[in-house]
């Protein structure tokens, strides 16, 4: 649906958008408490949940396009609108004569016949269909099912995985103890003004978003400076944002928490880690949706089994071991772990850079010894 270059900001778009929710609802969850009792925050997640349902039933398109069917006609020349003879077509290109222009547009006739054809306009009940089938696709159920599994055998796809997985632990890990925290001494606020400290996630939500847009520009510039070839790798230097926000995030929540600070550094830590999340994952997503462009399904199913399977292991394992180190090392163990992630993905791009300086003095050497 989207561009090459638009993939970062159109993923940022997703998770930014996936964020307001859990947030808003622990502002409002907070006040709804105080004020009616803590029964009704269910009751209003209950009725939203039942108009989004319907909102979703009529209004969200099937968007999967069918582009096995137009690997018949790669490779064809672009027809330019306002085109029509040979010579026109041609362009003055001495390399191209008569027939071959012909032959051109004979082809893309027939392809743009094939579009019609293969793709009519689909009616309205069409679009609300559950899922779509092309004859043309050969894929069997069973191809689908062992594809998530053959792509674990990837190391591209297992780090995206991790970068992925980590990066949701930081909703995990501060949803799970910021009412502990802020509800007892030193601090001994209400369930509302507790629920308040997230607006500094909804800041950190749109700094997220901000990286991942960025990402899309590093790719771009780093392209042109490739000679105009796109590496999937290029966008992985925008780790070193998120680097930075895991960084400053889990360490100032965490020991803001043990000893007591100030409720600001509490919430600067927040902020920061998830704009983390946010900026991570998306680039995480993309990343791994560019190096296998044809199989995008799968490599979704693949990252959410393994932010399920590490994230499980958090959710269980953050309160016992906050109970048992403190604040302070809990998040002195979480954070690194999150930090690993990024920075693998980060000396794997150094390595393959610092091999390409050394062919590249390997070639210079040879050719001074020539000489």
């Amino acid at each position: 649906m989207f561009f090459a270059h638009e993939r970062g900001m159109t993923l940022s778009f997703y998770l930014f958008g996936q964020q307001p929710g859990s947030i808003l609802g622990l502002i409002t969850g907070g006040i709804i408490s105080d004020q009616l009792g803590w029964r009704w925050t269910q009751y209003c997640v209950a009725m939203i949940d039942a108009g989004v349902l319907v909102l979703l039933f009529f209004t969200f398109e099937e968007t999967l396009f069918p582009r096995f069917i137009f690997e018949k006609i790669q490779g064809v020349l672009p027809v330019t609108e306002g085109r029509s003879s040979p010579a026109e077509l041609s362009g003055g290109n001495s390399d191209l004569d008569e027939k071959d222009v012909n032959r051109v547009v004979t082809v893309q006739s027939n392809s743009h016949d094939i579009q019609q054809r293969d793709l009519p306009r689909r009616t309205y009940a069409q679009e609300l269909k559950l899922w779509v089938y092309f004859p043309e696709n050969k894929t069997t159920y069973m191809q689908y099912f062992r594809r998530p599994f053959a792509l674990f055998l990837s190391p591209n796809v297992v780090i995206s995985g991790c970068i992925f997985a980590l990066g949701c632990t930081a909703v995990i890990v501060s949803f799970y103890t910021i009412s502990e925290i802020l509800t007892e001494p030193p601090y001994d606020w209400s369930t509302s003004s507790t629920g308040l400290v997230f607006l500094a996630a909804l800041i950190g939500n749109f700094v997220g978003w901000l990286t991942g847009v960025l990402s899309d520009q590093i790719v771009i510039r780093l392209s042109r400076r490739n000679g105009g070839v796109k590496e999937p790798e290029m966008r992985l230097w925008t780790l070193c944002f998120s680097f930075v926000y895991a960084a400053v995030g889990y360490m100032m929540y965490g020991w803001g928490a043990q000893t007591g600070a100030h409720w600001m550094t509490i919430a600067f830590g927040v902020g920061c880690m998830i704009a983390h999340q946010v900026s991570a994952c998306s680039i995480a997503i993309t990343y791994a949706l560019e190096c296998f462009p044809g199989i995008g399904g799968e490599l979704v199913v693949v990252l959410a089994i393994c932010s399920s399977c590490i994230n499980f292991a958090i959710s269980y394992s953050v309160q016992p071991f906050t109970e048992a180190a403190g604040y302070g090392y809990t998040f002195l163990f979480f954070g690194p772990c999150v930090l690993y992630s990024m920075l693998y993905a980060l000396c794997s791009m150094l390595y393959a850079l610092c091999s390409m300086l050394y062919a590249l003095c390997s070639m210079l050497y040879a050719l001074c010894s020539m000489l």
